[in-house]
């Protein structure tokens, strides 16, 4: 389906008009200076050159379009004006509208934000991008995540919350100032039955697996095996019913396996299959109030003087005395670092067993994270103990 000019300027950032045509940020690598020119050819096709030299096989794949769609159409073929068929409303926390997303029909989409005077301004310089249904995806405990607002109000009409980001699935679209709104939130991710929605899911997950509660990928062949390629929530509601759906739906995030990046690096199968069941690569977390009371701190461990010295300051600021213990330790390290090192066998003729140790510089977290069997034996017979380098650091730093 050929597409137009304005259907392009309408996924573009920065753009402005130039001339007889726009010039905007080039969407096919990081542009900070609006490198993009666009114009319109014959027959409506739509022309670029980036001057930065990305090739208009680049630009085209990075607008989610094929070279096809831009080619114009048929000077023998009528032209098909377009039709609004949709609009959906992008508002903040508190509910002011900062754009909008147009759909048309033939199907295009483009943003447009309010102007001064109450006009529509169709391009999207200096709005704010949020995720869609941004208020009831904050007031919920959980989130569907979905490709596209049609999604969204599918979900919304069966009593469930969901959202989506302005720019649809394909490479780099979700953008990285909409996780924050994630945080917390137990998001289920549903992309459709293509290969871009299974990557793009993907890419969502890997970006807000770290703030969120728990992520979970969703497989609507799990619900329907007979879906279509290019089907998506909305098909599998029409399918099989709004109560079904919702049933089917719920069932299946209880099922799911929890997102880990590890099982993006489980081997070749996993590559071809993302959404395969695995096991959590996790156990559950349990919150920090949860935790049974920890051990006490070893102050034993430490030499008298900065045993001392840990328990008059802890006195004095009313801290605790791990956590004074520790910060002491991070001083007597920096006055230690540089001016002594732990004496190893490297340092002597090769072992009757053939091999030779390492030189390591003393560091306190050796001794506090690393298990028995690591590095502790040549430490231990080193021919300066920790106990005195300690005591030789305190001199130093007049503890």
């Amino acid at each position: 389906m050929a597409i137009g000019v304005s259907d392009v300027l309408g996924k573009l950032q920065g753009v402005k008009r130039s001339g007889s045509g726009h010039v905007a940020k080039c969407p096919a690598h990081d542009d900070k200076n609006a490198s993009l020119s666009v114009t319109e050819g014959e027959a409506g096709r739509v022309l670029f050159y980036c001057h930065a030299g990305c090739d208009t096989e680049q630009i085209v794949a990075a607008l989610g379009y094929s070279m096809a769609d831009i080619m114009g159409r048929d000077k023998r073929e009528p032209v098909q004006q377009k039709r609004i068929v949709a609009t959906y409303d992008y508002k903040d926390e508190n509910g002011k509208l900062l754009f909008q997303k147009v759909r048309y029909e033939p199907k295009s989409f483009t943003i447009r934000r309010p102007g001064e005077r109450g006009e529509w301004i169709y391009n999207r310089d200096g709005v704010r991008l949020v995720p869609y249904n941004l208020q009831a995806l904050l007031s919920s405990e959980y989130v569907f995540l979905v490709e596209g607002e049609r999604d969204v109000e599918t979900l919304r009409k069966i009593k469930l919350v969901a959202t989506c980001s302005p720019d649809g699935a394909g490479k780099d679209k979700f953008k990285p100032e909409l996780v924050s709104h994630f945080k917390n939130k137990s998001v289920y991710i549903i992309p459709d039955n293509d290969e871009i929605g299974k990557a793009f899911s993907l890419e969502e997950a890997r970006l807000i697996a770290p703030v969120a509660k728990v992520v979970k990928i969703l497989d609507l062949t799990q619900i329907c095996p007979d879906l279509p390629v290019h089907g998506d929530i909305t098909d599998v509601i029409q399918q099989i019913g709004s109560k079904q759906g919702q049933q089917e739906l719920l069932s299946l995030c209880k099922s799911a396996a929890v997102y880990s990046p590890l099982h993006e690096q489980g081997g070749r199968e996993l590559v071809n299959n993302p959404l395969q069941a695995v096991a959590p690569a996790w156990p559950e977390l349990i919150p920090l109030e949860q935790c049974e009371d920890l051990p006490p701190f070893p102050l034993d461990a430490l030499p008298p003087a900065t045993r001392g010295f840990v328990n008059a300051v802890s006195e004095a600021v009313q801290a605790p005395v791990d956590l004074t213990a520790t910060c002491v330790l991070g001083v007597i390290e920096i006055a230690c670092q540089g001016r002594w090192k732990n004496k190893t066998r490297e340092e002597f003729p090769t072992s009757r067993h053939g091999t030779r140790n390492f030189t390591a510089m003393l560091k306190r977290w050796d001794r506090i994270l690393l298990n028995s069997s690591r590095s502790k034996a040549a430490y231990m017979k080193s021919n300066m103990t920790l106990r005195n380098c300690l005591k030789l650091a305190l001199r130093r730093i007049r503890v």
